[in-house]
């Protein structure tokens, strides 16, 4: 069987499973929230050996596709839970449990799932940074709405979402599911988009993921501008392929642009090899 994560990049599968699996299986976006650790595709690949073609064959029918304007986050999780299910094995889900003290809410666990009688608790992140600093220090990872940092992603993550479990009013609720001492997890999954400097097109077409401004672009691609193809939020997460093409737009040089733009390129052989973030020099 190949690799579960490769699958991802398989045509013979719908978009919602490709997603299923680079959600899964795809590698963590960073390696740690303070003294969390995030789980990274590979730590999960023993869980799922018991046979994903099973898994592919039997929901071949179903779709998990996002539905019209549902938030990226929320279809993520939706992606997890199917996987906790259908291809972790574990026996019981719960999703988005929340917490309360006196009618206030002080957070939600995004995933409790048992396996038997062992309990654990799952944070999930995917998020898109460009980079405007230190590529080793998350406070220079901006998202591409810019009130989004991971530094404070993370800071979060530690401080607050990770140590629900720990607060006196989570016992209630975790008594309620037969919960007790859900070890915390990490899944934080997305990409990284280093600034790309003007650089001869040779170099430029080797670089994978990245961003620049919309003119300098436009000025390095030159007439290719138009094989490059925008993306929307539903097709953020697993590769493009040649078969999703039909359901997308190629850039315009010109394009009127007021926000950070995703656009993907695909290779020779009908699979993603680039995809960058451009950034309007002055937001209209």
């Amino acid at each position: 069987m190949a690799h579960l994560a490769e699958l991802s990049c398989s045509s013979g599968l719908s978009r919602w499973q490709r997603d299923v699996l680079w959600a899964l299986f795809s590698r963590s976006l960073w390696p740690r929230a303070g003294r969390f650790a995030s789980r990274s595709g590979r730590d999960l690949l023993r869980l799922a050996s018991y046979g994903c073609t099973r898994w592919l064959n039997a929901h071949e029918h179903e779709t998990l596709a996002p539905d019209s304007g549902e938030r990226l986050g929320l279809y993520f999780e939706r992606l997890w839970c199917f996987g906790f299910r259908h291809i972790l094995g574990y026996d019981r889900v719960v999703q988005n449990q929340v917490v309360e003290r006196e009618g206030r809410t002080l957070g939600a666990f995004d995933i409790l799932a048992a396996r038997g009688t062992v309990w654990e608790h799952w944070e999930l992140a995917c998020k898109f940074y460009l980079q405007v600093g230190s590529r080793r220090n998350p406070r220079f990872w901006i998202g591409l709405n810019p009130a989004d940092c991971l530094g404070d992603k993370l800071r979060h993550l530690a401080q607050h979402q990770l140590l629900l479990g720990e607060m006196p009013e989570s016992r209630v609720v975790l008594e309620d599911l037969g919960c007790s001492c859900p070890h915390p997890n990490l899944a934080l999954r997305g990409r990284l988009f280093p600034r790309l400097k003007e650089q001869g097109r040779r170099k430029l077409s080797r670089a994978r993921l990245g961003w620049m401004f919309q003119d300098e672009f436009e000025h390095v691609t030159g007439s290719g501008a138009r094989n490059w193809w925008v993306l929307p939020r539903s097709h953020w997460l697993s590769p493009l392929l040649d078969a999703d093409l039909g359901l997308l737009r190629p850039y315009s040089e010109g394009m009127c642009l007021s926000r950070p733009l995703m656009v993907g390129h695909v290779g020779a052989h009908g699979i993603e090899n680039q995809r960058w973030v451009l950034v309007p020099r002055t937001p209209a």
